[in-house]
């Protein structure tokens, strides 16, 4: 199943944006294989903190040092609504070796990525599902990028501008 990214690149709730933690394309590609069974694949990131451009508001596991720097999330559980709206994996900031690394990262009560939705359902719909509970997973190990959502706005209006 081809991953396309569904989560919009400015969200009205969030117009400051927000730090994320980002799959490599990689990681992306190994979450949706294990996991995905809706039709539209997500797998971009995991919230670390939203409303901010400022990275002094990151979580304690950061300093401002660490933006644009590579980590890992080992996946801990999975949940799929009853419905099949959308599906989600629990994460953890791990190290290099898989181990979940004992501090807060993300502003999330439940720190996910969005694995897929029906395509009708929002990928944000995922905080409610897990905060409502999951199955624990010992999934795989992910590569991630702390970015800011700019960096990705960015990115994708560089790509448009090249193709047009």
């Amino acid at each position: 199943m081809p991953v396309v990214w569904v989560e919009a690149l400015v969200h009205p709730m969030h117009p400051h944006g927000y730090f994320a933690l980002v799959l490599t394309p990689a990681a992306s590609a190994r979450l949706v294989e294990a996991l995905a069974t809706l039709p539209h694949a997500v797998a971009h990131h995991c919230t670390v903190v939203h409303g901010t451009r400022d990275p002094a508001d990151l979580p304690d596991a950061f300093t401002p040092a660490d933006v644009g720097g590579r980590f890992h999330l080992a996946v801990r559980g999975f949940a799929t609504r009853a419905d099949g709206g959308v599906q989600a994996a629990v994460v953890a900031l791990a190290g290099a070796d898989g181990y979940p690394v004992a501090r807060s990262f993300s502003r999330n009560r439940v720190p996910h990525v969005t694995v897929a939705t029906d395509g009708a359902t929002g990928a944000a719909a995922a905080n409610a599902l897990l905060e409502a509970g999951f199955e624990p997973l010992d999934g795989p190990l992910l590569e991630v990028t702390l970015l800011h959502s700019d960096a990705w706005r960015e990115a994708a209006e560089s790509d448009a501008a090249e193709i047009g």
